[in-house]
């Protein structure tokens, strides 16, 4: 893919695991769940800012 293909794509990586995040501490219906959320919410977030970084 080109550089532009994987900046978008971290993009929107990043705006999905904010949404997640949002989510899961907004309407927590289950702790575990909720918590499992934020887990890979972050880590989706972290990951593609250093994709981000790296196709720069």
């Amino acid at each position: 893919m080109s550089d532009r293909t994987d900046r978008l794509l971290a993009l929107h990586v990043v705006v999905l695991a904010l949404l997640t995040i949002s989510q899961t501490t907004t309407v927590p219906r289950n702790q575990l769940l909720g918590t499992i959320g934020l887990l890979v919410g972050t880590l989706a977030a972290v990951s593609a800012v250093v994709e981000l970084i790296r196709a720069s």
